[in-house]
C-alpha cells in the first residue's frame, strides 16, 4: 500500500560509445541530408539537452572524443524513458516533456517496470 517512484540513472563514462561517426550522423541530420527519424536517437543526439539538435551538440561530442572534456555540460550520460510511453510527435520527442520515471501509487504487489535507455551522443 505504499507509493514509489522508479527513476533509473547512469551518469558516468560519457565517452562510452562516442565516435566521429556519431558526429557525422548528427551533421547530416542538421543539414537535412539524412534525417534521424527515431525519437530515441533524436534524444540521444541532443547532447546539450536543449530540446533540439544543433552544431553545439556536435561540438560537445567532439570535445568528449578528443578528451578535452570528461562529461557533458548539461546532460547525463544516459537518459531513460518508460517502454510504454508513446511520443505524441515522434519527430519532436521533447514536447510534451517525456517521462523519465514511473510512479507507482498504493503498490501492493510485485511489479516489473521496463525502460528504454539512450546513451547520449551515441546515434550510430
Amino acid at each position: 500500500g505504499e507509493d514509489y517512484s522508479i527513476i533509473p540513472m547512469r551518469d558516468f563514462d560519457h565517452n562510452e560509445g562516442l565516435s566521429v561517426i556519431d558526429m557525422v550522423i548528427i551533421i547530416r541530420h542538421i543539414r537535412f541530408i539524412e534525417l534521424i527519424e527515431n525519437p530515441y536517437l533524436l534524444i540521444a543526439a541532443d547532447v546539450n539537452n536543449t530540446s533540439g539538435i544543433t552544431i553545439s551538440d556536435v561540438i560537445e561530442i567532439r570535445e568528449i572524443v578528443l578528451g578535452n572534456q570528461i562529461a557533458f555540460m548539461s546532460n547525463t550520460s544516459w537518459r531513460f524513458i518508460p517502454v510504454d510511453y508513446v511520443f505524441p510527435d515522434p519527430a519532436f520527442p521533447w514536447f510534451p516533456p517525456f517521462p523519465e520515471q514511473v510512479d507507482l501509487v498504493n503498490q501492493t504487489m510485485d511489479v516489473q517496470v521496463d525502460f528504454y535507455g539512450m546513451k547520449i551522443g551515441d546515434v550510430d
